[in-house]
């Protein structure tokens, strides 16, 4: 008995002065804590607490609507707010959510409102393979809605508005743009460097400069966009991509 009830105590010990592992999926929520295990029914407060608990690979899914605060993204992750979700990401300075992971690593970022109350950037895509945003809303940056700088960056059904520049590709990175609407801000869609920008049925309206390509980065239509309505539609050099 006096043995059973020391491996117990060890026991509780250690489930006491270790937290809990890592989970494939966790969830953060308005009426949660990020002293909580990140489950369904134990929710965290913020996406950086939830994401401290999510294993490489995993998912965090915000259950109800409300302000999740910034983040810092440095491996494999999804970060999906679910239709009918609001999910507020809220920088009053720095940037909103910076992704930097490995070569082989995969992000994918739905249904996120990203607001630029003082912030620079919304996205800085510093590093990584591919990073995926999709039903995102990203506005009011004194810098980039989104920036990249390398790695393979889908930006797909996401609107780009009143920032100083919607999307600015830079260095060796390689955007693909779809389905987009990328209006009101400085410039719509910039391309410098040797990044490359492939765009596709995106509205490009009401912007200073619609798109800007400029040193060797590639800029490239697929022919299906709308682009007007802008003080310069566009400039440097536009590539027209003929649709298979």
């Amino acid at each position: 008995m006096k043995r059973y009830m020391f491996v117990l105590s060890i026991i509780l010990f250690l489930l006491q002065a270790f937290p809990a592992l890592a989970a494939q999926r966790t969830f953060v929520s308005t009426s949660g804590a990020d002293t909580n295990s990140c489950t369904l029914a134990s929710p965290c407060r913020t996406i950086q607490g939830a994401l401290a608990n999510t294993n490489a690979k995993g998912e965090v899914v915000i259950l109800k609507s409300g302000a999740y605060g910034t983040f810092k993204i440095k491996k494999a992750v999804s970060i999906i707010a679910p239709s009918g979700v609001f999910a507020g990401i809220d920088a009053t300075t720095g940037n909103a959510i910076s992704v930097s992971v490995g070569t082989s690593d995969t992000v994918v970022l739905q249904g996120l409102t990203i607001k630029g109350n003082g912030g620079t950037n919304g996205i800085d895509f510093v590093e990584g393979g591919n990073l995926y945003v999709r039903d995102c809303s990203i506005s009011g940056f004194a810098g980039n809605g989104i920036q990249a700088s390398n790695g393979n960056l889908f930006v797909i059904d996401t609107t780009l508005k009143t920032n100083v520049a919607g999307l600015s590709a830079a260095g060796t990175s390689d955007i693909t743009i779809e389905n987009c609407i990328i209006t009101n801000n400085g410039t719509g869609v910039s391309a410098s460097s040797s990044a490359t920008i492939r765009i596709s049925n995106a509205t490009v309206v009401y912007n200073t400069t619609g798109l800007s390509q400029a040193d060797s980065s590639s800029l490239n239509s697929w022919g299906n966009n709308k682009v007007g309505g802008n003080t310069t539609d566009t400039n440097g050099i536009i590539t027209s991509i003929p649709q298979m």
